[in-house]
């Protein structure tokens, strides 16, 4: 059980630019479907492909990622609608 979170940990570390790829590239590529496609404004839609790579993606991905994104999303939703002070 130790073992296999140690090589997934493990695994993260060695591939850090796929990691960002991943992270950071995902929700950009939903933003522009849903942009096109939905004709939605671009931030809304790179909001919403925020929030589908945040729910739906991490059953392949992991809780790490999960985690990070989730946070992620909380941070900029608050900061947005002006319910954070960011400093």
């Amino acid at each position: 059980m130790f073992e296999e979170g140690r090589i997934f940990l493990d695994d993260i570390k060695k591939n850090k630019f796929r990691n960002v790829l991943i992270l950071i590239g995902f929700p950009l590529i939903m933003g522009l479907i849903f942009h096109f496609w939905i004709k939605t404004p671009l931030i809304e839609s790179v909001y919403m492909g925020l929030f589908v790579e945040a729910c739906i993606i991490p059953v392949g991905l992991g809780i790490i990622y999960h985690a990070v994104i989730v946070r992620l999303l909380i941070y900029i939703f608050k900061y947005v609608f002006g319910k954070l002070n960011v400093d």
